[in-house]
């Protein structure tokens, strides 16, 4: 688990406006190679995103860990595989958000190493979304919140969100389906986790809410 490998892990201050994203990206680009030579990245590619820790997934970011998932060693690690599957479906689910779920989709609540632990162990998309929405509300760290208080709120703005988020969905399965079934680990995991409420199965043309 992500917490075992740096206990002291702690997110970076908000960059600057005149960081250059391309630089960003070209960190992953740089971990997607070593990842092909059979390193173990997962927990550097965490760092990298939480550099935006106040803002949802990008496109881009989301298509340089499909490259990453696509190099069969690391598509194989648990850990990536459980990085991948939070970070892409926050991608998915922030393109139908609107101003008033912005916060929700902060990565600081997404790649909290409580959510990613829990969606390594099999949890899924809307319970995985009910920790989230609690601790953006309570304004605590995903780890501090218990009970998942905001389940019944979290289920409606899932709903809505889904909804809303068909042209990132249609492109996550178009992805996924480059492959037919052969997906890797943490793709194979980014589908079953969001099968509750997105159907990606690499069958589909475009996937559908349930």
């Amino acid at each position: 688990m992500f917490a075992a490998f740096d206990p002291d892990f702690c997110i970076p201050k908000r960059q600057e406006p005149g960081d250059s994203e391309a630089v960003h990206l070209a960190e992953l680009r740089a971990l997607r190679m070593e990842a092909r030579d059979g390193a173990a990245v997962a927990h550097r590619v965490r760092k990298v995103l939480m550099a935006h820790a106040d803002r949802a997934v990008t496109r881009r970011e989301a298509e340089a860990l499909f490259d990453i998932a696509e190099t069969a060693r690391e598509g194989a690690s648990e850990d990536f595989a459980a990085l991948f599957a939070v970070a892409v479906a926050n991608h998915l689910l922030s393109a139908g958000a609107g101003a008033a779920e912005a916060s929700i989709f902060a990565r600081s609540f997404w790649l909290d190493a409580t959510v990613l632990a829990a969606a390594q162990s099999g949890v899924a998309a809307p319970s995985l979304f009910a920790q989230v929405v609690t601790a953006a509300l309570t304004e605590e760290r995903v780890s501090a919140c218990e009970g998942w208080v905001a389940r019944g709120a979290s289920e409606a703005t899932l709903q809505a969100v889904t909804r809303a988020a068909d042209p990132a969905r249609s492109w996550v399965a178009e992805r996924l389906g480059r492959r037919g079934a052969a997906l890797s680990g943490a793709e194979a995991l980014l589908v079953a986790a969001l099968k509750p409420c997105c159907d990606l199965t690499p069958a589909s043309a475009v996937a559908k809410a349930a």
